[in-house]
């Protein structure tokens, strides 16, 4: 079980770190249009300026900036850590294994934040990540705290 915990820990730290290396495509801009008080890129523009046609991953990714800029991205590691806070309560009530799922909703929580942090023009879901912090480092304390007292009664 150890070893699940700590591949699955591994795995989320290797993601962050993967995509902070790769960081958001690279989308020329040179000629940009005003539409009503906002600066977009303007497609035309770009493509005149490079000389070719945008590749298909570089519409995308203007694609996705475009969306990003006007509603942002949720990101999914900060619901991720809520969800499994809140379900680290049913499990704790339930067999007590709450305390390891709310290890990992910690991880993912801290993990969560940093990625918005780094990037918080194109991410949301700062509340997510810091409600999922908030769960799973109050379940693990009250969990050690339980502990402790249980522990003290029978010695």
């Amino acid at each position: 079980m150890k070893f699940l915990l700590l591949l699955f820990c591994s795995f989320i730290l290797s993601v962050g770190q993967l995509e902070a290396a790769l960081g958001p495509l690279p989308v020329a801009v040179e000629s940009e249009t005003v539409h009503s008080g906002k600066v977009t890129p303007d497609r035309a523009g770009m493509e005149a300026r490079l000389g070719r046609k945008l590749r298909f991953s570089e519409r995308i990714a203007r694609k996705q900036q475009k969306q990003a800029q006007k509603n942002g991205v949720t990101d999914g590691l900060g619901v991720a850590s809520f969800i499994v806070g809140l379900g680290s309560i049913m499990l704790l009530t339930a067999g007590g294994l709450g305390f390891l799922t709310a290890i990992a909703g910690l991880v993912i929580g801290i993990v969560s934040l940093g990625r918005i942090n780094r990037n918080p023009e194109f991410r949301t879901g700062k509340g997510f990540a810091i409600a999922g912090i908030a769960i799973n480092g109050g379940l693990i304390f009250l969990t050690l705290l339980a502990y402790a007292i249980i522990i003290s009664a029978f010695n």
